[in-house]
């Protein structure tokens, strides 16, 4: 399962259109990863379309498969 898939299944709200990147936290966030380089960052904090999303669109790593992490539900309004 990637990520993104336990994002989408878990909070949906937190995808979509209206935040730079597609999605509204990193993977660190809550858990999923340790600090990785971020593209954004190395960007000057220039987030592009979908940036976020192919971050997020990746396995998720051996280390946080041992643990039990939820994804935050948070009320944003309507997924894109």
């Amino acid at each position: 399962m990637t990520m993104l898939e336990k994002l989408r299944k878990e909070a949906p709200e937190m995808i979509g259109k209206r935040y730079p990147g597609g999605v509204a936290i990193c993977p660190e966030d809550i858990g999923l990863e340790h600090v990785r380089e971020c593209p954004a960052i190395r960007n000057n904090y220039r987030i592009e379309p979908d940036t976020c999303l192919k971050c997020w669109d990746r396995e998720i790593p051996q280390q946080a498969r041992s643990t039990s992490h939820e994804c935050p539900r948070v009320a944003m309004g309507d997924a894109e």
